[in-house]
């Protein structure tokens, strides 16, 4: 993987990640929406996805969920275990903290995994989208829609 130079927007709300290949990808927040929206141009030949990576803290081991595409609320593992606890292509994912507050985030249905990062020492854990670009060929850009769950 290649390291990008990143530059963001002078008001904040956006920022442009270019890559010596060529490869740019905006991503824009509109905290008004909620909505994330990736933007890219000059797609490598042979690239597979584009891969987000998201830290997520460890206190939501702490009776914290996770439930993805409107099912079943599972809890965060509390001990380490395996690398990867969830995975799959979902559209949707909705964590929630031990008081029962949190987010959902609505995007395409892509591949996508929740890592315990304590397998290699790291005390957090990560959500990994991988947007496909075989599954969504002819597409520039693509939104992640986040938004707040109530207790």
């Amino acid at each position: 993987a290649h390291k990008p130079v990143l530059t963001p927007s002078a008001d904040g709300a956006s920022a442009t990640a270019a890559y010596d290949d060529g490869f740019t990808i905006k991503i824009a927040l509109s905290a008004k929406t909620g909505e994330i929206t990736y933007s890219f141009d000059h797609v490598p030949e042979g690239a597979k996805s584009i891969v987000i990576t998201t830290p997520l803290d460890l206190y939501y081991n702490e009776g914290g969920t996770y439930a993805v595409n409107r099912g079943e609320a599972k809890p965060f593992p509390v001990e380490t275990g395996k690398q990867l606890f969830a995975q799959g292509a979902y559209d949707q994912l909705d964590i929630r903290n031990g008081a029962g507050a949190g987010f959902s985030l609505h995007m395409p249905a892509s591949y996508q995994q929740l890592q315990d990062n304590r397998v290699w020492g790291t005390q957090s854990f990560s959500w990994i989208y991988h947007y496909d670009l075989l599954r969504y060929p002819n597409e520039t850009g693509f939104t992640i829609r986040a938004g707040l769950l109530k207790k």
